[in-house]
């Protein structure tokens, strides 16, 4: 009796496992996707501070604020570009009103400000596509032999 409720709880926690890695790589290899994006198409231009707001959390239960800077420049090809990036609370404005910002030519609301980066968050990409690809070689070999055993019989 024990064991089909303990081996119940051992499947409901797999299961769970397994959604949780799929969520987090998904998640992840958008993050990949955007920082890979930025690496290779993104240029840097310097942009004049259009302003700096505090946007607080919208749960009464935490006090996170961020700063949203809104900031205006304009592309090579003339382009004229207002948008915004959120930074940490600490963050501090530069004083002669210009900012450095990575953008992806032609497509709005692709800025940041130069070292606004979120590379770190490659890493939860890279570390459950090695664990998939171990998996799915191991099975590969797997199989594999279990081919080869039923062909010899």
């Amino acid at each position: 009796m024990f064991d089909s409720i303990n081996s119940y709880y051992k499947l409901r926690f797999q299961v769970w496992l397994v959604v949780m890695c799929a969520v987090v790589l998904l998640f992840s290899a958008y993050t990949t996707y955007v920082e890979t994006r930025y690496l290779l198409t993104a240029k840097t231009v310097s942009a004049t501070l259009v302003g700096v707001e505090e946007v607080r959390s919208p749960s009464r239960r935490s006090n996170d604020v961020t700063l949203r800077v809104k900031y205006a420049f304009s592309e090579p090809d003339g382009t004229k570009r207002n948008e915004a990036d959120r930074m940490s609370s600490d963050w501090s404005a530069p004083s002669a009103g210009v900012v450095d910002v990575q953008y992806i030519p032609g497509k709005k609301e692709w800025s940041r400000i130069a070292g606004n980066d979120r590379l770190w968050l490659t890493l939860p990409f890279i570390i459950c596509s090695t664990i998939v690809i171990v998996f799915l070689v191991r099975f590969y070999r797997e199989f594999q032999e279990h081919e080869r055993r039923k062909a010899t019989r």
